[in-house]
C-alpha cells in the first residue's frame, strides 16, 4: 500500500513539474500580481514595504476597490514566499504572456458564406430582435479584450464601435478622470490610452466581426447581433493586463448600476479568444476570480477553450478551469458538429461553430482564412448579448432590479437550449452545441407575457374620414403607446396616451379642420409615421 501510495505521489509531483517547465517561458520574469485582504490590510502592508520590502516595487494598480496590485520585484521566488507569508495577502501570483488561440487549419471543406449563424438559429430569433438594446431602452454592451489591434474603421464594423462619450479624442486629457487618457473607441491597457490605431489583427477584427458587424445595412456581412456597442480592449496578451481591462469593464457596468443608466455602460457580456494551455487556476487565483467580480454586477463572460485536441480537466487550460458559475468555456465543432478542439467534462460548457466562419478580415475585406475556438467563443458571446435584447418587460425588469439574477437567467437558457451532439456526450458540461433560437425560446416562455413590440400599423380606416379613424396594429394587449397627430406645417394638434385592447383602436378626429395630418405612434422600441386626410 505504502509503495502504491509513493508512485502515485512520485506521478502528480512529475506531471506538475513537467507542467511548470512547460509554462516557464509565459511567466514575465521579476512580476508578481498580488490581492490584499481588504482595504485596511492593503494599508498595513504599504505602510510597511519600506522597511521589511526594499526589493519590491510597486508596478501599476490593477483594481483599487478589489486590491489588486502588480508589483516588480529583483528576487521573484523569495518575493512570492514573502507575500504568501503576509497575513496582510489573500493571493499572489506570477504575471504571464498570454497568447492568442492560434487557429487551426482544418481539412474540412470550405463552408459557404455564414452557414454557420443558421446552425445556431441566429436568423430564428432576428424576426422578434436583432439586438442592441433592452426592453428598456439600455444601450448593449460587449466587452471585447484582445491581444492585438481591431480594424475599427471597418465600414461594416464601425457603427457598431462603443464610443465612450464622456472622452474628447485625442486631446491627450483624461476628461472622464477614470485614469485613461483619450479611450474614446477603445482602450490600449498597456500604455494606458486609446491607442488601438496600430495595424490591424485579423483575430481581433473577425472576433468583433462575429460578434457584430452591422447587419441589414447592404454592406457585406452580419454579425450575431445586426446592431449592438463593442467596447474594444487590446491587453497585449499579458495576464496583468487581462485583470486590468476586466477592472476597467466592471467598473463601467458598476457605475451603470449604481446610477441607475445615468453613467457607465451597460455591459452585458465579455469575449476573451486567448488563454493559457497547460496551466490550472492554483496559478490564476486572482484571473479566475474576476469572473465572479464581474458576474456580481451582472456580466456574463465567455471565453475560448485550448484548441488542442485534449481533456483540459488532465491537461489543464486557463481561463477554461476557472469554476465561476459566471464563465461560459466554449470548444468548437464544425459545422457537421464534429469536435475540433479541447473537451472537459466539467470545466467546457458547450461547443460553437468555429470553422472558416465567413466574416469581416482587416483592411475592409471579408473572407474564411481561418478556423478555432476563438472564433467559436464569440458566436455564443453575441447569443449572450441578443438575448439580453429580449423585448419582454418583465425581463428588462429583472435585468434593472437583480442584475446577477438576469446574468444566471441568460447563462441557464444558453447551457440548457444547447442542441445535442454526439461527438459532446459525455466530455462537455451540456454535451451540446449552441442553439440561439432554444435559448431564445427558454427567455420567451418565462417572461413572454411582458413582451413589447414596436409599432405596426397594419391598417389605417377610413381614409379620407370624416369623423372616426380605426387603427390595426401589432400591439398586444395593455401594450402602452402614444398617439401624436400633427399638421401640414408640423404643428402637434393631438396627443394622447394610451393601453392597447384586443379590438382595434378607435380615434376621434371629428374637431380637426379639413387637411392633410400626419399620426406618429410611439412606444418603447419605436415609432411609426403615417398620414390621413380629414374631410
Amino acid at each position: 500500500m505504502i509503495r502504491i501510495i509513493f508512485i502515485h505521489f512520485l506521478f502528480i509531483s512529475t506531471f506538475q513539474l513537467v507542467a511548470q517547465n512547460i509554462a516557464d517561458d509565459k511567466i514575465i520574469p521579476n512580476q508578481l500580481i498580488v490581492q490584499f485582504r481588504d482595504d485596511k490590510n492593503t494599508k498595513i502592508w504599504f505602510e510597511n514595504q519600506s522597511v521589511l520590502n526594499q526589493n519590491i516595487h510597486l508596478l501599476k494598480t490593477l483594481s483599487k476597490s478589489l486590491n489588486i496590485y502588480l508589483f516588480e520585484c529583483e528576487n521573484q521566488s523569495i518575493a512570492l514566499k514573502q507575500f504568501e507569508d503576509s497575513p496582510t495577502v489573500s493571493n499572489v501570483q506570477y504575471n504571464h504572456y498570454i497568447h492568442e488561440r492560434v487557429p487551426l487549419n482544418p481539412n474540412d471543406s470550405l463552408f459557404n458564406l455564414q452557414s454557420y449563424l443558421k446552425l445556431v438559429k441566429a436568423n430564428e430569433v432576428w424576426s422578434t430582435t436583432t439586438g442592441g438594446t433592452t426592453a428598456c431602452g439600455d444601450e448593449i454592451v460587449i466587452a471585447v479584450s484582445e491581444g492585438n489591434c481591431l480594424d475599427y474603421q471597418h465600414p461594416d464594423l464601425y457603427d457598431n464601435l462603443y464610443i465612450n462619450k464622456k472622452e474628447i479624442p485625442d486631446d491627450g486629457v483624461d476628461n472622464d478622470l477614470n485614469g485613461y487618457i483619450d479611450d474614446f473607441y477603445g482602450i490600449n491597457i498597456n500604455s494606458g490610452n486609446g491607442s488601438i490605431a496600430c495595424s490591424p489583427n485579423l483575430h481581433a477584427t473577425k472576433v468583433c466581426g462575429i460578434i457584430g458587424a452591422k447587419g441589414n445595412n447592404t454592406k457585406g456581412v452580419t454579425g450575431v447581433n445586426w446592431n449592438i456597442k463593442i467596447l474594444f480592449l487590446k491587453d497585449s496578451g499579458v495576464e496583468s493586463n487581462v485583470i486590468e481591462s476586466y477592472e476597467y469593464i466592471r467598473m463601467l457596468r458598476k457605475k451603470y448600476n449604481d446610477s441607475n443608466g445615468k453613467d457607465g455602460a451597460f455591459i452585458c457580456a465579455t469575449n476573451f479568444s486567448a488563454g493559457l494551455d497547460n496551466q490550472f487556476p492554483s496559478a490564476h487565483k486572482i484571473w479566475c476570480s474576476m469572473y465572479d467580480s464581474l458576474g456580481k454586477v451582472g456580466i456574463v463572460n465567455v471565453s475560448a477553450a485550448s484548441n488542442d485536441l485534449v481533456d483540459v480537466e488532465t491537461s489543464g487550460d486557463i481561463p477554461s478551469l476557472c469554476t465561476s458559475e459566471f464563465l461560459l468555456a466554449i470548444t468548437n465543432t464544425n459545422l457537421s458538429d464534429i469536435v475540433q478542439a479541447s473537451t472537459g467534462f466539467i470545466s467546457i460548457d458547450l461547443s460553437a461553430p468555429g470553422q472558416q466562419n465567413f466574416n469581416i478580415l482587416p483592411n475592409n475585406l471579408y473572407g474564411t482564412s481561418s478556423s478555432g475556438t476563438s472564433f467559436s467563443s464569440p458566436v455564443v458571446a453575441g447569443a449572450v448579448a441578443l438575448l439580453f435584447s429580449a423585448p419582454y418587460d418583465r425581463f428588462c425588469k429583472l435585468i434593472k432590479d437583480n442584475p446577477i439574477g438576469a446574468g444566471r437567467e441568460v447563462i441557464n437558457a444558453i447551457k440548457t437550449g444547447v442542441d445535442q451532439v454526439n461527438d459532446l456526450k459525455n466530455v462537455t458540461v451540456t454535451g451540446g452545441r449552441l442553439n440561439i433560437q432554444k435559448a431564445f425560446d427558454i427567455i420567451t416562455n418565462k417572461y413572454a407575457d411582458g413582451i413589447i413590440l414596436p409599432p405596426n400599423i397594419k391598417n389605417l380606416y377610413p381614409n379620407p374620414t370624416l369623423d372616426i379613424l380605426n387603427l390595426t396594429s401589432d400591439f398586444l394587449e395593455n401594450d402602452p403607446y402614444t398617439i401624436n397627430i400633427y399638421d401640414e406645417v408640423g404643428r402637434i394638434v393631438y396627443s394622447e396616451d394610451r393601453v392597447a385592447t384586443k379590438t382595434n383602436q378607435m380615434i376621434e378626429v371629428s374637431t380637426l379642420v379639413s387637411g392633410l395630418y400626419f399620426m406618429k405612434i410611439s412606444n418603447q422600441k419605436g415609432s411609426q409615421l403615417v398620414k390621413f386626410i380629414k374631410i
